[in-house]
C-alpha cells in the first residue's frame, strides 16, 4: 500500500470557508527558550492512530476532537510519497474510501522506523473552532508558503492576514514554526517546488 512501512498517523488539509485550518500546538509542546523566545509549532489537523483503529476513523475522530466537527474527505488524483531523503514516488492505494494525497515518514522525536503520515483532502462539514487545541490559524493559498517559509511571529502573521480563533492567549512574539506535515509542504516546495503548488491546488479546489 504505502511502500515499505505502515501508517501511524493521519492528518488533513483541512479547508473552511477558503482558508486551510492550521493547528497551534499544545502548550505542553512549546519550546521557551533565553530571552524569552517562545517557538510553537503550527501543524495541520490529525494525528496518531490508536490500536486498532481504521485511518479514516482516527482521522475523523482527530478532528472532531480538535475542531469540534468532522471532515468531507475527497480523493486525491494520485497518492505521492516523499521519502526520508526527499525521492517523490507515486503509490498505489488499493483500500476503500478516499485516496490520500500525499504519504510521508516521520522521522521526528519519538517516532518509529518506518512510521509513514496519510495525508488526505477535506472540507470542514461545520464550523472549525479549537477543542483540545489553544488556537487555530486559517491561511489561504499565499498565506500557507508565508506562514512555512518565513517564520513569522504572530503579530506578524496577523498583519500578514492569517485568521487566528483561540481558547487562550498566545503569546503575540511567539514564533510560529512548520511542524508535521506544513514542514514537509515547505521541504517538498524547496525540492519539488511545481509539485507542491499543485498539490496546494488541488487542496483549495473545492473551495474555488
Amino acid at each position: 500500500m504505502a511502500g515499505e512501512g505502515f501508517i501511524l498517523g493521519a492528518a488533513c488539509l483541512l479547508c473552511s470557508e477558503s482558508s486551510l485550518v492550521l493547528e497551534v500546538q499544545k502548550q505542553a509542546k512549546w519550546v521557551y527558550e533565553p530571552r524569552g523566545v517562545v517557538r510553537i509549532g503550527v501543524g495541520c489537523i490529525g494525528g496518531a492512530l490508536r490500536t486498532g483503529e481504521d485511518l479514516v476513523d482516527g482521522l475523523q475522530r482527530g478532528c472532531v476532537e480538535e475542531v469540534g466537527c468532522r471532515a468531507h474527505l475527497r480523493s486525491a488524483p494520485a497518492t505521492l510519497e516523499v521519502t526520508p531523503e526527499g525521492a517523490l514516488l507515486e503509490r498505489e492505494w488499493p483500500e476503500a474510501g478516499p485516496r490520500p494525497a500525499l504519504l510521508w515518514e516521520d522521522t521526528g522525536p519519538g517516532s518509529m522506523p518506518g512510521g509513514k503520515v496519510a495525508v488526505f483532502l477535506g472540507e470542514a462539514a461545520g464550523r472549525p473552532e479549537p477543542r483540545d487545541l489553544p488556537a487555530l490559524l486559517l491561511v489561504d493559498h499565499r498565506l500557507l508558503w508565508v506562514l512555512t517559509e518565513r517564520r513569522l511571529t504572530l503579530t506578524a502573521a496577523l498583519d500578514e492576514g492569517v485568521g487566528l480563533r483561540t481558547t487562550y492567549a498566545i503569546p503575540p512574539q511567539a514564533l510560529l514554526e512548520p511542524v508535521g506535515t506544513p514542514a514537509m509542504l515547505a521541504r517538498l516546495r524547496r525540492a519539488h517546488p511545481a509539485t507542491a503548488d499543485d498539490l496546494v491546488r488541488q487542496v483549495f479546489a473545492a473551495q474555488a
